[in-house]
Parts: structure tokens; C-alpha cells; sequence
């Protein structure tokens, strides 16, 4: 292969890495909190142009710090990546960003209704992951704030 092509493709790549560094959380692979709040910022301006709903949702898993000193990081780092899961697949069509530590957050086009319904759900998918033996289930609290059509 030409040097040239080579060193072409190893930019490209290595540009996606950066972009993926920049952007992501390395360990839920969910959007970091500066990349969550950008995001925001697009989408609200957007749901106020366009007189749209918009549902916000702050989450913290509970008790997190108690995991990590009863069951070790590694069992801690398990349980944020198999929440980050079960999130992405319950709002796949959300903003979703680790905003650090156990904390969470979701920007919805779905009215709050819906955000908390689905929520209730992820809650109750929630008990069931299995982090550790003999852990106690993974369980968190949230909030959820709804801009209705035309509100400030």
C-alpha cells in the first residue's frame, strides 16, 4: 500500500479515536457531561424554536459509593455499564449522558408521562442486574422535568 493511503487511514483513524475520547465516556460509552450538555443545549433551543415538549431526567444510582466499598470498583465499574445498557435500550431515541460518578441524564422529544413510565420500567429492569454475588439489586433516583409547548 502506498504511504500516502497508509498514513491517511491512520489519521482517519486515529481522528475517530479523538472524537470518540472527546465525546463519549470511556466506560459507559454514553455521552460525557460537556458532549450531554452541548446536546442540550442544540435540542432546547430547537424544542423552543419549534414550540416542541421536551423532557429532561436526572438520575443517580443509590447507595453507589457503598457498592464500591462492599464489593470493589471492579463490581462498581460492572453496575455502571450494565445500567448504561439497560438506559440505552430503554430511551433509544434519547440524549443519554454519564454526567460523572453515578449520575445520569436523558433529554426526551417523548412527553414526561412517557419519560416516567418508561423510567418505572427501567427501575424495575434495574433489580434484576446481577453486578456482584449476592449484591443487593441496583436501584436509583430520578428527576424529571418537563417543558411543555410554548413554556419557557
Amino acid at each position: 500500500m502506498n504511504c500516502r493511503v497508509m498514513f491517511s487511514l491512520e489519521r482517519r483513524d486515529m481522528l475517530k479515536a479523538l472524537r470518540q475520547a472527546a465525546l463519549y465516556d470511556s466506560l459507559t460509552e454514553l455521552f460525557n457531561r460537556r458532549a450531554f450538555y452541548e446536546q442540550c443545549a442544540e435540542r432546547l433551543q430547537q424544542a423552543r424554536r419549534n414550540s416542541q415538549p421536551i423532557s429532561v431526567a436526572m438520575i443517580d444510582l443509590d447507595f453507589f459509593k457503598r457498592i464500591n466499598d462492599d464489593y470493589g470498583h471492579a463490581s462498581g465499574d460492572t453496575a455502571l455499564v450494565m445500567f448504561a445498557k439497560v438506559f440505552r435500550h430503554s430511551f433509544p431515541d434519547a440524549v443519554l449522558g454519564r454526567l460523572g460518578g453515578e449520575e445520569f441524564a436523558l433529554l426526551s422529544d417523548a412527553d414526561g408521562a412517557t419519560v416516567q413510565a418508561t423510567l418505572d420500567q427501567l427501575r424495575r429492569n434495574c433489580a434484576r442486574l446481577r453486578y456482584a454475588n449476592e449484591a443487593p439489586p441496583l436501584s436509583f433516583s430520578a428527576g424529571v422535568y418537563r417543558r411543555r409547548t410554548g413554556g419557557a
